[in-house]
């Protein structure tokens, strides 16, 4: 209840700041609204849900017009500089919810531009990607789709998602190593494409379909220098714990090979969500979580050198054969 009071104050201001004029610096001329404004949650409101630490500081959001976005800030049309803190709000329970404008200050260009071709027009579809971390260091993640409805009041209706749920932030697996091969003193290991549906939301709308939104998948590799330590427990880019082996297409398997040198290591990798428009799993590029470890496997110098035998001569053969 709490929440749905909350709400309705916040819509209500909303219904204001529509009649009022929109700040100067604002990217859209108009209000175009997001989040979830619907009692479609078992006649209540959505939420969005993680296992992780579940706050707008552990949770890193981001969002765009679908084909048109871009992760740098100022170019694309996309949050921009608005922070998620403005957007993804609390009403005082332990679920965030999205509440939200692309008219707000910061954002980069409006998906109510012209022309279509340059600014996806009246029926653009946004794009959001989240995810979390939990005290252990795992990884959350969740992206949803959903087509503009311009009558409608919450235009961007995140609660429109089929089946209609709130929106669950999930692990991911391990990646699948199916093969590994010895490149001078590197493991070069390649894994299988991973399955993004688990974590994938849409309103079912035409254009909103997985590998439209997920088209692409990173590799991370990670190497530790001492055998058998260990494996690696942070799975967020904001370390600087990973490094990106490669960024291929869904569909296919990838490769990406250990940089160990001339000692012995041990490494692990880990895949992540590279999502249309090149937005990845974090709040800037490059500042991505991941997915769970790999097995472990080996690289370095050769362990040891092959067995040497001294020929014994053939008078010698024939005696020992006789004994």
């Amino acid at each position: 209840m709490r929440k749905k009071i909350g709400l309705l104050a916040l819509l209500a201001l909303g219904v204001v700041a529509m009649l009022a004029p929109a700040p100067a610096a604002a990217s859209c001329g108009t209000n175009v609204t997001f989040g979830q404004g619907a009692l479609n949650c078992g006649g209540s409101y959505c939420y969005v849900v993680s296992p992780g630490l579940n706050n707008n500081t552990s949770i890193q959001a981001t969002f765009w017009d679908l084909n048109f976005g871009n992760p740098s800030v100022g170019p694309g049309i996309d949050n921009g500089a608005a922070s998620d803190n403005v957007w993804l709000v609390s009403f005082g329970g332990p679920n965030l919810s999205l509440l939200g404008d692309w008219s707000t200050p910061g954002v980069d260009g409006c998906v109510d531009c012209t022309p279509p071709a340059v600014c996806g027009g009246g029926t653009s579809k946004m794009v959001l990607g989240l995810s979390d971390v939990d005290a252990a260091g795992n990884a959350f993640f969740a992206t949803t789709c959903v087509t503009r409805n311009g009558q409608a009041f919450t235009q961007f209706d995140q609660s429109t998602i089929v089946p209609h749920s709130d929106i669950i932030l999930q692990p991911l697996p391990a990646a699948n190593i199916t093969g590994s091969v010895r490149v001078g003193t590197e493991a070069q290991v390649t894994v299988s494409s991973p399955n993004f549906a688990s974590i994938f939301y849409s309103d079912g709308s035409a254009g909103c379909a997985i590998n439209t939104v997920i088209p692409q998948y990173d590799l991370w590799i990670k190497t530790i220098t001492t055998r058998n330590d260990p494996p690696p427990s942070d799975h967020s880019q904001d370390t600087g714990a990973w490094t990106l082996g490669a960024t291929c297409n869904i569909g296919s398997s990838c490769t990406a090979s250990s940089t160990c040198g001339t000692g012995l290591c041990d490494g692990f990798v880990a895949v992540s969500p590279h999502y249309n428009s090149n937005f990845q799993t974090g709040d800037a590029p490059g500042k991505a979580r991941l997915a769970a470890n790999s097995v472990r496997f080996q690289s370095g110098q050769t362990l040891a050198d092959p067995p040497r035998f001294k020929p014994i001569p053939k008078g010698q053969q024939k005696k020992l054969l006789n004994n």
